[in-house]
């Protein structure tokens, strides 16, 4: 019996790192009980295990508790920000909440971000603004690589608006 029939890859748009002796390719929020919801084929529903070789028959997602306002070790990042990018709300070590914004080819930028993969509760958008009013994600292509640990590197090429003289970037967290 088909239980579900679905088409994946091991290219972009898709989680790459499953692709090999690592993580797996798991379902992000696979209890959900619409047999639609998630959509098996869209590839923004998938991530890569937390773990090399993943979780055969258990999950490896965690869920935020807590007061998502709270700043902890006072480094401008509430707690559920830290959570999203995989550091601690307890401890701030230099340079672990990194990110940047450098120009690319073409007129684009590169914004590069870590995050935790296994944080499937939130929805994390990167969005731009030319004039931190409206925000959207028209324009920003995203990809991952997972790193050791339960991180990964996510990297949005960013193309701005045409005539646009100066771009914002912000990375939006919803616990839904």
């Amino acid at each position: 019996t088909v239980i579900r029939d679905f088409t994946f890859s091991d290219a972009f748009p898709w989680p790459q790192a499953p692709d090999g002796n690592g993580p797996s390719l798991v379902l992000k929020n696979p209890s959900v009980a619409n047999a639609t919801d998630p959509y098996h084929n869209a590839p923004t529903n998938w991530r890569s295990s937390a773990t090399v070789g993943g979780n055969s028959g258990s999950t490896d997602a965690t869920t935020f508790t807590g007061n998502p306002s709270t700043d902890a070790d006072s480094d401008g990042l509430n707690a559920l920000l830290e959570y999203a990018l995989g550091t601690s709300d307890a401890n701030n070590p230099a340079g672990l909440n990194a990110w940047s914004l450098t120009p690319g080819p073409a007129g684009t930028y590169t914004f590069t971000y870590q995050r935790s993969i296994a944080a499937d509760d939130l929805v994390r958008t990167v969005e731009l603004s030319t004039d931190l009013i409206a925000w959207t994600n028209t324009g920003v292509i995203e990809t991952s690589i997972a790193n050791a640990g339960a991180n990964e590197t996510v990297t949005c090429t960013i193309t701005p608006p045409v005539g646009a003289t100066r771009v914002f970037v912000h990375v939006k967290v919803v616990k839904p």
